[in-house]
């Protein structure tokens, strides 16, 4: 694997992270002025400005490699940059998992929570083992292939992370409506049900983001940015697992939003259902089809 590919591949995947990020900085500044923000306690206040400032901290080491690259090294391909950009991801997932578990506790307090603690101790776990799972098989032997493999698994692994950061700002889009709605005084003039329903979206589309983040992560931790096949298969996993997520997801809001539009139950019901299930048929149905006459071709 050439030094240009494994800089290139550090950088785009420092930019992932970065991508997953910018959503929950941007909520967590934009929410201290929201007219529902005023009425938290000030104990959640206190968090709030906790997050705000461990992801400000988290962005600034994050963005420390280009920095460094253009400075130090003049722009010019060393292994000094590589090896920064994995130091880097290494050190900075953690704290953005903490922040990013800090900014649910003032939404759950906001919704009425009995335990609001719980989305926190929940949300960091999860981010934790999905974004560190690469530790597990670090320093493991990997299977090397031939050059000839190798070069067409590097390009799979590019193309699926790419893919990555396609899907990425569908997810941003929908978690920073989600997590910002909660603030608006409109919401707690919804319905009980519609509001568990955007707790419930608010899940599922925070989940997808997360899985859409561990690829990256995967790569840089488990095989230092080095191609095997253990990469392509995750970030492929994940990948398709955030989409499984995602689309209740972003179904779930819209019917949200169409109940509060129409003043209506079935109608959004069966619309967000439709939506759904066509999304899944697009996304997985077609393509499954797809395969199936792909190999009976080669048969």
């Amino acid at each position: 694997m050439k030094l240009q590919d494994r800089v290139e591949d550090g950088l785009n995947e420092l930019r992932i992270v970065l991508l997953g990020g910018q959503v929950f900085a941007a909520f967590a500044y934009n929410s201290c002025f929201q007219s529902g923000f005023a009425t938290l306690p000030p104990r959640a206040q206190w968090i709030q400005a906790a997050a705000i400032t461990i992801i400000t901290a988290t962005f600034g080491w994050l963005l420390w490699p280009p920095a460094f690259h253009q400075i130090a090294d003049a722009g010019l391909l060393t292994r000094r940059i590589q090896r920064l950009t994995t130091l880097v991801l290494d050190w900075g997932l953690f704290p953005l998992a903490v922040a990013v578990s800090l900014c649910t506790l003032p939404v759950a307090v906001s919704i009425g929570f009995k335990h609001t603690w719980w989305p926190v101790a929940a949300t960091v776990f999860a981010a934790t083992v999905a974004w560190y799972a690469g530790l597990a098989v670090k320093g493991k032997r990997h299977h090397k292939p031939d050059e000839e493999d190798a070069e067409a698994l590097e390009q799979r692994i590019k193309l699926v992370l790419t893919e990555c950061r396609v899907v990425l700002p569908g997810a941003q889009a929908s978690l920073g409506f989600l997590f910002a709605d909660v603030f608006v005084t409109s919401f707690k003039q919804l319905p009980r049900s519609s509001q568990y329903t955007h707790v419930v979206s608010l899940v599922l589309v925070l989940t997808a983001t997360i899985l859409l983040m561990m690829p990256a992560a995967y790569h840089r931790l488990a095989t230092k940015g080095e191609p095997d096949e253990s990469v392509h298969t995750i970030a492929s996993r994940a990948l398709l697992a955030a989409m499984v997520f995602l689309a209740p997801g972003m179904g779930a809001e819209l019917f949200v939003v169409l109940r509060k539009l129409t003043g209506q139950f079935t109608l959004p019901v069966a619309i967000a259902a439709t939506f759904v299930l066509l999304a899944y048929a697009l996304w997985f149905g077609c393509s499954v089809i797809a395969r199936k006459q792909k190999q009976k071709v080669r048969r």
